[in-house]
């Protein structure tokens, strides 16, 4: 069983990455591509997984905590290493278990590729699970940043958004790459603005 790599990026293609570690190529898919490059020297905690028809995948964490996440959320039914992977390509570990933890499903399912259902199911099954996790490699950011997610969501929920509405809005929010700089009451307009344009 493969724990850890530690070697050199050679090629990248996708999530797919190719690392040579004296002489030997190992194929490994990551959550966060955009943030190697080819020539890099990379250290990844592993995650080995089974597939039935194309046989062992290996899946790079830069963090034990992360690794872990995409552990118990592959061990959800419905869940795959593609859609774990995809979520956390999305997203961090820290906020992506504080979602869970907080039982906040319109947070869940705003990222693209997750539905209410499969939202659900992460809570259902995780929510006493991940807060065994801990993201020591977390920052405030990364907390705050999944505070004001989870408050802006709470705060659709009291003026009676539905689901849908909610994760229309918070994905607009979080694509606009600015939630740290950015006050709380101004999300919250932004936030109407797009419930508004979705409703027909």
């Amino acid at each position: 069983m493969i724990y850890r790599l530690q070697g050199t990026i050679d090629q990248l293609e996708g999530s797919l990455a190719i690392i040579t570690v004296q002489d030997v190529g190992y194929g490994v898919m990551i959550p966060h591509p955009e943030q190697y490059a080819v020539g890099d020297t990379v250290s990844l905690q592993i995650a080995w997984h089974w597939n039935q028809e194309h046989g062992p995948q290996l899946f790079g964490f830069a963090t034990e905590e992360e690794r872990s996440l995409f552990q118990l959320i592959i061990s959800c039914s419905g869940w795959g290493p593609k859609l774990a992977l995809s979520l956390l390509h999305q997203t961090t570990a820290a906020d992506c278990a504080a979602a869970i933890m907080g039982g906040d499903q319109a947070t869940l399912s705003s990222f693209k590729g997750i539905g209410s259902k499969k939202a659900e199911a992460l809570i259902m099954h995780l929510r006493n699970k991940v807060d065994k996790i801990n993201f020591t490699s977390g920052n405030n950011a990364a907390t705050h940043s999944a505070q004001k997610i989870k408050d802006l969501s709470d705060a659709l929920q009291a003026l009676r958004y539905s689901s849908s509405e909610i994760a229309v809005a918070l994905r607009a929010i979080r694509e606009r790459g600015d939630l740290q700089t950015t006050p709380f009451d101004q999300l919250l307009r932004i936030a109407l603005r797009h419930v508004t344009t979705a409703l027909p």
